[in-house]
């Protein structure tokens, strides 16, 4: 049973690391395409 509980755990644990990498990513790639945009932006203006 407790072997059962810690391998519900670790599965758990893997999958929150998972998730939270794939919203890292997202974040990473939304700050990317903004900040990406400003310098556009800013090479008009000049």
């Amino acid at each position: 049973m407790a072997t059962e509980t810690v391998e519900l755990h670790k599965l758990k644990l893997a999958e929150l690391k998972q998730e939270c990498l794939g919203i890292k990513q997202d974040l990473i790639h939304r700050l990317q395409l903004k900040t990406s945009g400003r310098r556009n932006f800013r090479m008009r203006e000049e």
